[in-house]
Parts: C-alpha cells; structure tokens; sequence
C-alpha cells in the first residue's frame, strides 16, 4: 500500500475494513515507511484464514483505492521465494580517508561498483563529524568472486 502524502488516521483507515474480521485474518507484518517525497509505504503480510479469502482481500482493495492508496498484490508467489539466495554474495566495504573522503575517491569507489554489476544495498556513515568514513554494503553479481573484486579495489 503506497501513498503521495502522509496525513492523520491514514493507518486506521486502511486497517478498518479488517476490523471486523479479526478472527479471520492474520497480520503477520506491518512495515511502513516514510518517504522523502512526503508520501509513505506500507508493507503488509497477511493470512486469511476464511474460506474464501477473495472477499476480504477485495475489501482491503476496494477500501484503500477509495481512500486514494496505490496497492500491489505480491499474492501466494513470495512464498516459494528462497530468501537466502537474497543474502548470499554480501560484502561491507569500507572507504576511510583522512580529513575526509574526496569526492574523487568516492567516485572511483562508485565507478568500479558500476562496472562490475555490484548493487549496493546500505550506505552508511561511520563518522560523527566529517564525512571520513563510508560502510557500504553491497551485493556481488554470481559471475563476480570476492577475490576478484577486491583486486578492482
């Protein structure tokens, strides 16, 4: 569930229609987020566990549509997903350079990253004042050893 803004009750009417229901319906993940444009992400994970389920996920829709939410469906697929695959092939770089980080070193960080197909998934600052240290942690393509990309660093 997405929207452009975030306003007051927004959570509470989205979760109306399941009211109702909660005897037949299990929440098993509420994961929002705010975004930087304004708007916000809801990323829900539920269970009906009612006959026919088509009912109350077509409330959920039709409830969220009309309060002007954007809504993906993900379905049952997720559940044949092997989520390990996800964190295989993660590495933490680790860039440091005193005062700071240059801007050019940054940048022959980033370029051999794009190069080589590498996708990073955390950046993240390690120092309190200046920018001195970045912990990036990023995702290696198969075809790409960890060997070989330490040699590209």
């Amino acid at each position: 569930v997405s929207a452009q803004t975030r306003t007051a009750g927004q959570l509470q009417r989205i979760f109306h229609p399941l009211a109702p229901l909660r005897n037949d319906v299990q929440l098993t993940t509420v994961r929002q987020c705010s975004l930087q444009d304004g708007g916000m992400c809801l990323g829900l994970d539920l269970t009906v566990l009612k006959a026919q389920p088509d009912a109350v996920v077509k409330e959920l829709v039709y409830t969220c549509q009309k309060e002007g939410f954007a809504i993906m469906d993900v379905n049952d697929s997720a559940k044949d997903y092997n989520w390990q695959l996800r964190y295989q092939n993660r590495y933490v770089v680790t860039l440091v350079q005193k005062p700071n980080i240059s801007s050019t070193s940054l940048s022959e960080v980033m370029s051999v990253f794009g190069t080589k197909g590498i996708n990073i998934i955390k950046i993240e600052r390690l120092s309190s004042r200046d920018i001195a240290s970045l912990q990036f942690t990023v995702s290696l393509p198969e075809s790409l050893s960890s060997d070989e990309f330490s040699k590209h660093l």
